[in-house]
């Protein structure tokens, strides 16, 4: 039997040896793949807090802005007293949907009823 010249590697390339190579490959990168997206993942969360603390000691803070002012909801205090004005025309005079009315000022409820 001839051995392989120094310059050239010997490897055995038969198929089935190839074939076990790839499956072994196949298989590790399965098993490590949910851990690496854990990994990932907890990366993220922590930068993402890591940012929110570093935005709150700035003095900014997250989130949507109200939609109704304190004035707003004066406002439409003083109007539901009236009964004559329903909850849905107070809430178009503000700019805000009856739901979101009711949201900043659930005694509205039972205040007046909406009209259509």
């Amino acid at each position: 039997m001839r051995s392989a010249p120094p310059s050239e590697p010997s490897c055995d390339k038969t198929p089935a040896t190839t074939l076990r190579i790839i499956t072994r490959s196949a298989s590790s990168a399965l098993c490590e793949a949910p851990h690496k997206a854990e990994f990932e993942r907890s990366l993220i969360r922590e930068r993402t807090q890591a940012g929110l603390a570093a935005a709150r000691r700035a003095g900014r803070t997250g989130g949507r802005p109200p939609k109704l002012t304190d004035d707003d909801i004066e406002a439409a205090k003083a109007l539901l007293a009236n009964p004559d004005i329903g909850v849905t025309q107070i809430a178009h005079r503000l700019g805000v949907s009856p739901a979101t009315l009711y949201r900043y000022i659930p005694a509205a409820r039972t205040a007046n009823t909406p009209d259509g």
